[in-house]
């Protein structure tokens, strides 16, 4: 997906952080400064921007999806593998309201932590 703004708004509107991710996203984001906070306006945009960089598009050499249904949850696993000998990208979604969304979990929002450091 790169770094490029509009690929990065594409996956802020996918984006779907529960509970403590979304908190403890929202907590980074209060702690920019204001110029910095002023160009991400929401938790799931500002995550967009930090997880953009790790979904490993190009170079794609193969995917897997494994589908699951559990009550009213659907989910949908997708192992990405890039370049050979690259790095493996397991991406978890999930329908919400009707719609496919990436869900980002709280211990990826902690790994982002330190990389939201050289954004201040």
């Amino acid at each position: 997906m790169g770094s490029g703004a509009g690929n990065v708004e594409t996956l802020a509107g996918i984006v779907h952080l529960e509970g403590a991710a979304r908190v403890r996203a929202a907590a980074q984001l209060e702690a920019l400064s204001p110029e910095v906070r002023a160009r991400y306006p929401t938790p799931e945009r500002w995550i967009a921007t930090l997880t953009a960089k790790d979904i490993p598009l190009d170079g794609l050499l193969r995917y897997h999806t494994i589908a699951s249904s559990q009550g009213d949850k659907s989910q949908l696993m997708i192992t990405l593998t890039a370049k050979p000998a690259g790095p493996v990208r397991v991406l978890g979604l999930q329908r919400v309201e009707g719609v496919w969304k990436l869900v980002v979990p709280e211990s990826a929002v902690a790994a982002y932590e330190l990389q939201g450091e050289s954004i201040k």
